[in-house]
């Protein structure tokens, strides 16, 4: 399996059941749309997980409604380095925080005069898709200057 969509329109499920049950090792595109879903203060590993269980040369994501917590995401991206286009499609996610991932180097915070050279969050990705989210000045710059290839459609 190469593509999966997965929706979610009842408030009181949780596709985290289905994700569970999954190994994935082909997968390219992933498209979650949990837009009914209401995000509780509980972790939400499972998507994290199944990246870590199968391994996939995730090419594409789409996360649609509020399932995870910027931390959860950022996890997430962590376990992508192929990825090429990411879609963030909800009001609740705060969309600078998660750009300002995708702009610092993993692991900045050395600051010794011969430090490795610096890797960036999902260094492929070419297209980020955010919808319903505000995104400030200062973040869209920051984004231009470090990674100029990077188109952002809003």
């Amino acid at each position: 399996l190469t593509r999966l969509k997965l929706s979610c329109h009842n408030k009181g499920s949780d596709i985290g059941v289905v994700l569970n049950m999954l190994q994935l090792p082909a997968l390219r595109t992933l498209e979650i749309n949990a837009s009914q879903y209401i995000h509780t203060d509980h972790e939400w590993p499972h998507l994290a997980n199944l990246f870590r269980r199968s391994n996939p040369p995730l090419e594409s994501l789409l996360l649609e409604g509020s399932l995870m917590n910027n931390t959860e995401i950022i996890q997430c991206l962590h376990l992508l380095p192929k990825l090429r286009w990411l879609g963030i499609w909800d009001r609740s996610y705060h969309t600078d925080s998660l750009l300002k991932s995708l702009i610092e180097p993993i692991g900045s915070g050395n600051i010794s005069g011969s430090s490795p050279p610096q890797k960036l969050l999902c260094p492929l990705l070419e297209t980020l898709n955010v919808k319903n989210s505000t995104l400030s000045k200062e973040i869209l710059a920051s984004l231009g200057s470090y990674r100029p290839s990077l188109r952002i459609v809003r």
